[in-house]
């Protein structure tokens, strides 16, 4: 799917005195299948951005387009059939007290019609014990445990493979990794990176690990004071290091 944000601001008030300019008349296309990484200081607009194409934060000027049809005015479940996002807390893409398996099924069926009663076939567990297996954490013999007796880096990587069931052709990472552990999070990271390309995802990815921004996506963006401050794409990008990337902010 192609993003299209087109003159795009956004300001928040704090005390009806001080305006806080987090986008300013941003012009930014996402192509289909990019995988965009988003760095840039707390403040600088990033989280702001994923907001706009999620739906949680109304602009106040622009357009934002999906595959060229207007969607600035569609509320967060309105772009929920094709959007899916990944928050920072590993414990909020996740209801604790139903099992693994219940919490895939409640996934699978977020775009659909709910009915009174809805149970897990056998082949619906076969099929996701299938798809947990490729986390390689031996999760899929957890099926009936409940999702909040697992630690926060399982229930991210399981909280990922829920996401891109469905409809979805977006992906939003917010600091999917920054509250695990460096072995979670590289698991989770390959993971989405995996799903990403199986599935042929448009992904946007906030990150302050500038190790995991240099590795990751074929593009990366800085924001800064609300602005599209770089955007490097191709084998410019793949040149960029850890080192690089930290240049920008000393």
């Amino acid at each position: 799917m192609q993003i299209e944000l087109k003159q795009v601001s956004k300001t928040y008030s704090t005390d009806n005195v001080t305006y806080i300019k987090a986008l300013q008349k941003i012009d930014l296309t996402i192509r289909p299948k990019d995988f965009i990484t988003i760095v840039g200081a707390n403040g600088s607009g990033k989280s702001t951005l994923l907001n706009a194409i999620a739906g949680s934060a109304t602009i106040d000027e622009g357009s934002i387009e999906f595959d060229g049809k207007p969607v600035q005015k569609l509320a967060v479940h309105q772009r929920s059939k094709y959007v899916a996002r990944i928050f920072q807390n590993p414990l909020s893409g996740t209801a604790p007290s139903l099992h693994v398996i219940d919490n895939f099924r409640l996934a699978a069926l977020r775009t659909k019609v709910k009915l009174p009663f809805i149970g897990n076939t056998k082949k619906f567990e076969e099929q996701v014990a299938n798809t947990i297996q490729q986390l390689g954490l031996g999760l899929e013999n957890k099926l009936h445990q409940p999702m909040g007796s697992l630690s926060g880096g399982q229930r991210q990587a399981l909280t990922l493979l829920m996401a891109v069931q469905d409809t979805v052709r977006v992906l939003l990472l917010d600091e999917p990794t920054a509250a695990l552990d460096p072995k979670s999070a590289n698991i989770v990271m390959q993971t989405a990176q995996k799903l990403i390309e199986q599935q042929q995802l448009t992904a946007v990815y906030i990150t302050h690990s500038l190790a995991d921004a240099a590795q990751y996506g074929n593009r990366i963006i800085e924001m800064k004071n609300g602005v599209i401050a770089k955007d490097i794409a191709g084998e410019e990008k793949k040149l960029l290091t850890a080192a690089h990337l930290a240049a920008w902010f000393a």
